[in-house]
């Protein structure tokens, strides 16, 4: 089953199918150019739009990471603003400049980005770290003083809070989820995390489905709690013919973020394919009310309802399971 392929192919509109298979084989320059083409034209539908700058804003990234993997710290921070000013809001981006602002010497841009990264997460860790080493470094010392104070502070909460649920499902005999809060409590590394992340998003572009699913739980074991990382995980597994466990690994998403619509649309056509008609439309359903004019959505859920046996004639079969 080629998941992603077939999503891409119920899209209608031409530049933004360009783009998504120009992103997943890695080639993010023309990915950009395709999007930015479907963006320019003025005649997109509110999902379709969405979809456009979703991808824009991935390739951005992805396209920084690569820039910073190669040593060009220049061209790295110049994609990470970009996606950054689209997405003033989000504070791993804000993050993420930061961080690359940092490498460069750059400790007043650095310092600046890291405290709009904190500004909208007051509890985000890595960003808090940052910070502090940054004030430190510009002579700042009461500043990363207090900065340092508020890492401790952070640290302590995030060992203290999984520990503590740890502790109360080790009382009652939860012995799985004892594993997982302490796992949570203990074995977050950051930096390891990033680096199974993006080795599996790389290989699943470049179709190692079996490389991307090695990185991607490796990933999970550290971090459990990012939605992304399951709903990639839960692709490749798809893409490599696990499709139960990637049916598994896309409602591990959902639970963490139940509004992740790439997860919900990913998880209907997996149901679909699976024969699940009903649990499909559950989750396409929830699609529409967010993007009503998803195309792609749409046209599955118009299939599923007309393949229904009070819909169907005489003749007719059901969803293959082999596309």
């Amino acid at each position: 089953m080629r998941l992603l392929s077939e999503i891409r192919s119920r899209l209608g509109n031409y530049h933004i199918k360009s783009g998504m298979f120009h992103y997943y084989r890695g080639e993010y320059s023309q990915a950009l150019e395709y999007l930015e083409k479907a963006l320019a034209s003025g005649q997109l539908t509110a999902s379709d739009e969405a979809i456009a700058r979703y991808y824009i804003a991935r390739s951005h990234v992805s396209a920084a990471e690569r820039h910073e993997e190669n040593g060009d710290l220049d061209k790295a921070i110049e994609e990470c603003r970009k996606v950054t000013m689209g997405h003033p809001d989000y504070p791993d981006l804000q993050y993420r400049l930061g961080r690359l602002q940092h490498r460069a010497g750059n400790l007043k841009g650095a310092a600046a980005s890291l405290r709009a990264a904190m500004d909208i997460n007051p509890d985000y860790y890595e960003a808090s770290v940052d910070l502090a080493f940054v004030l430190l470094e510009s002579g700042d010392l009461g500043g990363a003083e207090s900065a340092f104070r508020r890492v401790r502070d952070l640290a302590v909460a995030i060992i203290d809070r999984p520990y503590d649920r740890a502790r109360e499902a080790l009382a009652s005999g939860d012995v799985q989820k004892a594993t997982d809060s302490f796992k949570e409590a203990f074995l977050r590394h950051p930096h390891r995390f990033d680096y199974h992340y993006k080795q599996g998003l790389q290989h699943l572009g470049k179709g190692k489905n079996e490389e991307a699913i090695e990185h991607l739980r490796q990933a999970v074991a550290i971090n459990a709690k990012f939605a992304d990382v399951h709903n990639y995980l839960g692709v490749a597994l798809i893409e490599n013919g696990q499709v139960e466990e990637g049916e598994a690994a896309l409602r591990a998403s959902l639970e963490i973020n139940p509004d992740y619509m790439v997860a919900h649309i990913n998880l209907g056509f997996t149901l679909a394919r699976l024969g699940k008609q009903r649990q499909a439309e559950e989750q396409l359903r929830a699609v529409l009310e967010k993007e009503p004019t998803n195309r792609a959505v749409l046209s599955l859920l118009a299939e599923l309802v007309t393949d229904e046996p009070e819909h169907r004639q005489p003749g007719e079969g059901t969803v293959r399971h082999d596309q």
